[in-house]
């Protein structure tokens, strides 16, 4: 039997009314909260601390905030589930129990343990470019859209 090739498909979600759970409170979780917030997301943000822009975002009434450590029913009836704690055991229970319950699920530290992975975005109006190394450089990902962004005054003319 030939093995199988772990790889990812690129697609567009409406994230419009998706309710999106966020569990660790730092500046990765910060990224992908402001992210989806873009992108029209119902963002709850589970963590016992969290950065001050995520609390002006919460002041601000922009994103749910659950002071607390991750407990497994809090993922429930979710969509979409982000985890980007310090803790890699707890990123990966958080995973489990996201696929146990059937949402997808991204794991900041571990492609591995996710079920889809975030691409490197430029957005500029209605065109929205991502670009995908399936995980195994998210540096190289980073730079080419960092490229896009600036030819994009070149490229927009096409």
């Amino acid at each position: 039997m030939k093995k199988r090739l772990f790889t990812f498909l690129p697609i567009s979600l409406n994230l419009s009314g998706k309710r999106c759970i966020v569990i660790g409170g730092g500046f990765i979780a910060q990224q992908k909260i402001k992210r989806l917030l873009r992108f029209g997301a119902n963002v709850i943000l589970i963590s016992p601390e969290i950065t001050g822009s995520l609390k002006s975002l919460v002041s601000k009434g922009l994103i749910l905030f659950k002071k607390q450590p991750y407990k497994k029913g809090f993922i429930r009836k979710s969509d979409i589930v982000f985890t980007a704690t310090s803790s890699s055991k707890i990123n990966r229970r958080v995973s489990m129990d996201a696929i146990s319950a059937g949402a997808l699920v991204n794991v900041a530290d571990s492609k591995d343990f996710s079920s889809f992975i975030m691409p490197a975005i430029y957005k500029k109006e209605n065109i929205t470019v991502a670009v995908s190394t399936a995980g195994k450089s998210p540096a190289l990902a980073k730079a080419l859209r960092d490229k896009i962004r600036e030819d994009w005054p070149k490229i927009s003319k096409l």
